[in-house]
């Protein structure tokens, strides 16, 4: 039987099968939940200028569904949204974590009104980034959320 594939790269196909030294930097990915698109898109643009990759989603229920499927190193999360909002969103995600054994992901309260930090911390959000926000203010919440965070937003930091 004839092996399949290239067999130069088959051994290679999975980034955790490559010796430490030659793993490609990890980015940090990131959760963006907003009912607006355009919201949505200028995140995931600056994320992506950042080098992190977002993953977007447009209410409270499909950020829970992909908190616990992907794990990500930071949730940016949007209050007020239809479905389910921000709020009942972050404790369904923070019960899930404790029910499954998982690690505290970092949720921050993505939105354009000023939150009592306090109250953000008893509805289970980490901390709170103010829309619209410009790109100095992002890379400081992915390098202090993002422990991942590596070179890539180094580099990005040093760029601009």
């Amino acid at each position: 039987m004839e092996p399949t594939g290239d067999p130069v790269l088959a051994p290679f196909a999975d980034p955790r099968a490559l010796p430490p030294a030659v793993q490609p930097p990890r980015f940090p990915r990131v959760l963006v939940v907003d009912d607006n698109p355009v919201n949505l898109e200028l995140a995931s643009a600056l994320l992506s200028e950042l080098g992190a990759g977002p993953v977007l989603a447009g209410d409270g229920a499909a950020a829970v569904a992909l908190a616990l499927e992907l794990s990500p190193d930071l949730v940016l999360m949007d209050l007020q949204m239809p479905v389910l909002d921000g709020v009942e969103a972050a404790r369904q995600i923070r019960r899930l974590e404790r029910e499954h054994g998982r690690t505290r992901m970092p949720i921050l309260a993505f939105t354009a009104t000023r939150v009592d930090t306090q109250r953000l911390m008893d509805y289970g959000f980490d901390g709170l980034l103010l829309k619209p926000c410009e790109e100095p203010e992002l890379l400081k919440c992915l390098q202090r959320w993002c422990t991942s965070a590596g070179p890539l937003i180094e580099r990005a930091a040093g760029a601009g």
